[in-house]
């Protein structure tokens, strides 16, 4: 597998910015090689039948600057 560009990175970077502008820092780290990024998470949800802020893991395969897998 070849070593993770910093464009496989920065694609995935995209993904909590779009989809919560407000909380971009809640991104704890993310760890990657090649094509592939693991993110650890913290997600703030406001449903009130499904509030809090659980952790998650998530994995993105990344092709041509876009997240094919995730």
């Amino acid at each position: 597998m070849p070593p993770l560009s910093r464009d496989a990175a920065a694609v995935v970077q995209r993904k909590p910015r779009a989809f919560n502008a407000r909380d971009v820092d809640a991104l704890l780290n993310h760890v990657g090689m090649g094509p592939m990024v693991v993110d650890h998470e913290k997600v703030t949800r406001t449903f009130p039948e499904v509030s809090g802020t659980p952790e998650l893991i998530s994995i993105y395969q990344v092709e041509a600057d876009r997240i094919a897998h995730a």
